[in-house]
């Protein structure tokens, strides 16, 4: 099963079978996305550490990502080499955050006292990389979005376990086990297990039951999205559940430019305009209904109870989780760094600047919790403006496809959707240190057929 597809990768780059790879890559398609998209999520999704102690060192981690980053480029590459497969928005895509990667690394470079090899690797190695591989699996969506749902599910029935167990109590940051064990011990992030838990009720709600036509499942498929969505509630992470219910609204804003653009009359347009409306709000009920009526940490985070609880801190004891400030004050700082002077304004202060201006204040300091005023701050307009590029590739791409075709598929509207649960979130806990996550959607986002 392994030396065939090898094999095959010898042949290729010794000159031999170039035409027949392209056309049957040794892993086929739908393998070589579902392995880009482990190889990306490798490091948010897979919580390897959980189950081997092997994992929990980093460097094992960093071994293990590498391997798959260069055995996805090694099956990838032959896969775009098609006459007709670089358009003019795919071009234009990747030479933005090609860019944006050298830009980072120039700047990097010659900042020696602010050198930091993980931005460094993050930005200048990694945001071209998986902007190419998200350009590789374009074409195969629904391949792509299947290999995310089953990865998100790991953190469900995570959740799940723990919570069911009886042996566990919530605080603001995530599930805390009372009785150590082998399974009790998983701790996932309250972050990470609120964004994963989140985004697959959203995949299932919006993408996985309108592609099914059997009732019976596609009740059961909502069904474990609202337990889901229920575990997600008894974490303290409060982007995650803002953000999606953001992302319904995309999705149904998306559907009414649709319905706009493909009915003429009133009569038609206004069915079709009210239903994704209805669909946005009941999703919206479904999410904060369990905030309101279980003790939720994420509501408690969000009180007025919380708000009071802070004001009786010292100066020194203010942090992220008793801070109810903590957003704005960071937001303004960063825009202060900005706006130093025309040179910072032009292209910022240099990578990890944030941190270093700000050493030794109360709280998190180490970014600003928003990607576009990071990119600002440390990049400058300059740097903003390469990551703002692919965004408006992607949406000037999807309404040109919505302009000829007036309809957009299921795939390619989950898509989407998932890319802006996932900018959302950038804008309110985000930053620049995982930003290949969103490089990589918005590459896989881009409609198949877009020129």
């Amino acid at each position: 099963m392994i030396m065939k597809p090898l094999r095959q990768l010898t042949r290729y780059y010794s000159g031999q079978q170039t035409d027949r790879f392209v056309k049957s890559p040794p892993l086929g398609a739908r393998r070589l996305a579902v392995l880009i998209v482990i190889t990306v999520f490798f490091l948010s999704f897979l919580p390897f550490e959980f189950f081997n102690q092997l994992f929990e060192s980093r460097y094992a981690k960093q071994g293990i990502w590498l391997i798959l980053i260069f055995s996805s480029l090694l099956i990838a590459i032959p896969q775009v080499r098609e006459a007709d497969y670089w358009s003019p928005s795919r071009q234009l895509l990747w030479a933005s955050y090609c860019c944006l990667g050298g830009y980072a690394a120039v700047y990097a470079i010659f900042s020696p006292p602010l050198l930091n090899y993980n931005q460094l690797i993050g930005m200048a190695l990694l945001v071209p990389v998986f902007s190419f591989l998200g350009l590789a699996v374009s074409r195969w969506k629904a391949t792509v979005l299947y290999a995310i749902l089953g990865m998100t599910a790991i953190y469900v029935a995570i959740a799940v376990i723990v919570a069911v167990s009886g042996n566990a109590e919530t605080d603001s940051h995530g599930f805390r086990p009372l009785i150590p064990s082998a399974l009790l011990e998983l701790k996932p992030h309250y972050q990470n297990a609120t964004q994963h838990i989140v985004l697959f009720s959203l995949l299932i709600c919006f993408w996985l039951v309108r592609s099914i036509s059997r009732k019976w499942l596609q009740a059961l498929l909502i069904l474990a999205a609202a337990v889901a969505l229920f575990m997600a509630t008894q974490f303290g992470g409060r982007a995650a559940l803002i953000s999606v219910v953001l992302a319904a609204f995309f999705q149904a804003g998306i559907r009414i430019v649709q319905a706009l653009m493909q009915f003429r009359t009133a009569r038609e347009r206004l069915p079709a305009i009210t239903r994704p409306l209805v669909g946005a709000l009941l999703f919206t009920v479904v999410v904060v209904a369990p905030l309101v009526v279980t003790d939720s940490p994420a509501l408690f985070r969000l009180s007025v109870a919380y708000n009071s609880m802070s004001s009786d801190l010292g100066a020194g004891e203010f942090t992220e989780a008793t801070d109810p400030t903590y957003r704005k004050r960071l937001f303004t700082l960063a825009i202060q760094e900005w706006l130093q002077n025309t040179r910072t304004v032009v292209i910022g202060n240099g990578p990890q600047t944030f941190n270093d201006a700000f050493d030794g204040q109360p709280g998190e300091w180490y970014y600003p919790h928003n990607l576009f005023l990071e990119a600002l701050a440390e990049y400058g307009l300059l740097g903003l403006s390469l990551i703002i590029i692919p965004i408006l590739v992607l949406a000037w791409a999807v309404f040109k496809a919505l302009k000829y075709s007036t309809e957009l598929k299921v795939d390619q509207l989950a898509m989407l959707t998932t890319t802006a649960f996932y900018y959302s979130i950038a804008m309110v806990t985000g930053g620049l240190h995982s930003m290949w996550v969103l490089v990589f959607l918005t590459a896989a986002a881009l409609p198949s057929n877009s020129r």
